[in-house]
């Protein structure tokens, strides 16, 4: 797997810087946990920054004399996101009477605009997608109101089964409108925590290929297990056959599309719920009535 694209950090108490200037050019981030009676003071330096509560409950005190409070909040899957934005050159201290847990994304930035404090209020919601790849975006500071110089910043929830960032696409060039130059970065959280999702990723040429890497993984370890035939074990045959499909690999293609047909149309909730998605596989699989 490629180093720098996939990151699986192990949080300490304080503060974890995640992502810095040796992974990316422009973003930083960091997820902050705090304990009860513990304090962080945060300064910007030449970067904005933008910090979202997870969970938990506390106070902000910012440089100039505002004094907020964030939350409470159960967990991002419970309520809508608080929020506070920090302009270049500032600084602030966050302290909790409990345990709270706080992102913190940051980049360089000439503006100077006030401070900000977010409710969920003020938290926007949409629905993007359709099909098999519908998600649920919270836009929290998004847009030439939000106040930020480069920071876009949203949460996104998708469903059981369902894709993200689809169809495939990029920010790798400045070739508006059909692509920008953007850096653009996730942080998963998963319920139940049980629960597991796959990120992909792959260039034209497919010198990187995470996403054929990490599904032919992921079918080992469904065999190695004895767990070809189970029920999530369908969406790994799926997912295989877009990528064969892609690859232009016409008969794995099949193959994979007809066992993923053959192990998702005994799924209910599929067959009630997405009937075009399985007459897609069942057409791709060339599978007879």
């Amino acid at each position: 797997m490629s180093a720098g694209l996939f990151l699986k950090p192990q949080l300490r108490p304080g503060y974890n810087e995640l992502v810095d200037a040796t992974v990316l050019q422009w973003l930083r981030f960091g997820v902050l946990n705090l304990s009860a009676d513990e304090g962080y003071a945060l300064e910007t330096g030449g970067e904005e920054a933008v910090c979202v509560l997870f969970s938990g409950e506390c106070e902000v005190q910012v440089e100039g004399g505002a004094d907020w409070r964030l939350g409470p909040r159960r967990s991002v899957f419970a309520e809508k996101a608080w929020a506070v934005y920090l302009p270049p050159d500032s600084s602030a201290t966050f302290g909790a009477e409990a345990q709270a847990q706080v992102a913190v994304a940051r980049a360089e930035s000439a503006t100077r605009g006030p401070a900000k404090l977010v409710t969920p209020d003020e938290v926007s919601e949409r629905t993007v997608g359709r099909d098999n790849y519908v998600r649920f975006i919270h836009n929290i500071l998004v847009g030439a109101q939000s106040g930020t110089g480069r920071l876009l910043i949203g949460e996104t929830f998708n469903q059981p089964g369902q894709r993200s960032s689809y169809p495939p696409h990029r920010h790798d060039e400045q070739n508006p409108p059909d692509e920008v130059n953007l850096e653009e970065l996730y942080y998963f959280k998963l319920w139940p925590p049980a629960g597991f999702g796959v990120q992909v990723v792959y260039t034209g040429d497919r010198k990187t290929d995470e996403a054929f890497e990490l599904q032919l993984e992921l079918k080992r370890t469904f065999e190695e297990k004895e767990l070809q035939d189970s029920y999530w074990s369908g969406y790994n045959f799926e997912e295989l056959g877009e990528l064969y499909l892609i690859k232009g690999e016409e008969e794995a293609s099949t193959e994979h599309f007809k066992r993923a047909y053959e192990i998702l149309s005994q799924d209910e909730w599929l067959v009630a719920n997405e009937p075009e998605r399985l007459k897609r596989l069942k057409e791709l699989g060339g599978v007879k009535e």
